[in-house]
């Protein structure tokens, strides 16, 4: 995957010299080609205003004689590349002290004295497909207690060394995907 920022680079080698430059276009863009002979290239960096998904290319080229060759549109090895600029949206994920770890009065106040808590993160696959993304639990927006990667709809995350104190922590979750997209913060959760 490839995100706003990656450099996409397109390489032609050819069986016979092109004398005139290929014409290049990288998700409908025109790319200025560099080369000569039977190698040229061109490259794209990836912008906002580009489209997502597969990224599209063709190249058109000339032989001495001026017999226009066969476009090129795909990969030698049929790879591809996918344009990433969305990042995952957290909006319906949920925190929760795990009730093992809540040691209020009750199993769901939210009061702890445990400083290793853990959280179960629910939400993670209905409609926003979270899984492969590295997730992040953040303390009061700030410092990372924890970082997992998502495998299911749900997340059980132990948090490094809380220390107690009266005024409560809010605790939320950012994910970064494959393509390094970091998401807004979720809803958060506040325990002390």
């Amino acid at each position: 995957k490839a995100k706003v920022g990656d450099i996409v680079s397109l390489t032609l080698v050819s069986s016979e010299t092109i004398t005139n430059p290929p014409t290049i276009s990288i998700l409908g863009n025109t790319i200025t080609p560099t080369g000569s002979g039977t190698n040229w290239s061109g490259v794209h960096t990836l912008q906002e205003g580009d489209t997502e998904g597969t990224i599209s290319f063709s190249i058109s080229f000339e032989d001495l004689s001026a017999n226009p060759g066969l476009d090129v549109i795909t990969t030698t090895d049929a790879s591809e590349v996918i344009f990433d600029k969305s990042a995952t949206d957290l909006s319906a994920v949920t925190i929760d002290l795990q009730s093992g770890s809540d040691s209020g009065e009750s199993s769901t106040d939210n009061l702890t004295n445990n400083t290793t808590p853990t959280f179960t993160i629910t939400g993670l696959t209905s409609g926003i497909n979270a899984v492969g993304d590295s997730l992040f639990l953040i303390l009061d927006g700030s410092d990372t207690l924890s970082r997992d990667l998502v495998v299911s709809g749900t997340l059980y995350l132990t948090s490094v060394v809380i220390p107690h104190q009266a005024i409560a922590y809010e605790l939320t979750v950012v994910s970064r995907d494959g393509a390094g997209n970091l998401s807004d913060a979720s809803s958060g959760l506040s325990i002390r």
